[in-house]
């Protein structure tokens, strides 16, 4: 919990310096109890599609996962933070072959919020996940922090000034 209180802290400071939303695709890593890798890309003004492929070795059973999600985002305070919710599907594989559990699938929750500072976007996340058939329980719940780089930024909006020129 500590970290994740100096996370917010340090994006508070830095917050001048940042914008939200200010990319097209996005790839990086996850960090949390299932790290992993992460893509996102923005479809719409405020819609954004993220596959993630998160590797869990801490069980006995270590299982790979693989997540779409659709997010929704919308501007915090200002352009520079948003947050987002999202919903979509997930698919696991258990890599010990003796495990008595099926591979899980079902549907995926996500909430958070994110900042993007020049080419790196950060995003701090709690993502449920609801087993409709296999896993070791119904349930799986994990918070993360995702460090993505921009690949591609969304293009500058031009302008108009006229309203300050005289004819």
């Amino acid at each position: 919990m500590y970290r994740y209180t100096l996370l917010l802290l340090t994006t508070c400071l830095l917050w001048g310096t940042a914008s939200a939303q200010k990319y097209r695709t996005a790839i990086g890593v996850r960090l949390s109890e299932s790290p992993g890798l992460t893509v996102q890309q923005r479809l719409a003004k405020s819609f954004t599609v993220e596959g993630m492929l998160q590797f869990d070795l801490k069980d006995d059973n270590p299982k790979t996962t693989f997540t779409v999600l659709g997010e929704q985002h919308q501007k915090l305070i200002s352009r520079r933070l948003n947050v987002y919710a999202g919903a979509g599907l997930h698919k696991g594989w258990m890599n010990d072959h003796d495990s008595p559990y099926n591979n899980p699938l079902g549907v995926s929750l996500i909430g958070g919020a994110e900042v993007t500072f020049g080419r790196f976007n950060l995003s701090f996340d709690a993502k449920p996940a609801f087993n409709i058939y296999g896993g070791d329980s119904w349930i799986d719940f994990d918070t993360g922090v995702s460090v993505r780089y921009v690949l591609f930024k969304a293009p500058k909006k031009k302008r108009n000034w006229k309203f300050w020129k005289r004819d």
